[in-house]
């Protein structure tokens, strides 16, 4: 789990360092019309950041659903079907 929440942590702070730097400049950003261009480097910021999100949450739900199951019925049903 570790690896795959550090690769998504990278992202997310890639993500919010960019948006904050444009930010601090959105009056040159204006001015200089590169608005759009800013607007989809973010965005793809964004895409690359659920991208690699996706590692973690598939771990996530898969840990949650072996952790809520009962235990004794799974090892049986696992035993029945190797039977």
């Amino acid at each position: 789990m570790g690896p795959a929440r550090m690769a998504w942590n990278k992202n997310v702070q890639k993500r919010v360092a960019v948006t904050t730097s444009v930010l601090h400049q959105i009056k040159g950003v204006k001015m200089t019309g590169l608005s759009e261009s800013v607007s989809h480097s973010i965005q793809s910021h964004r895409v690359t950041e659920l991208e690699s999100s996706k590692g973690f949450r598939i771990l996530a739900v898969w840990l949650n659903m072996i952790g809520t199951r009962p235990f004794r019925g799974w090892i049986s049903r696992l035993a029945l079907t190797l039977l």
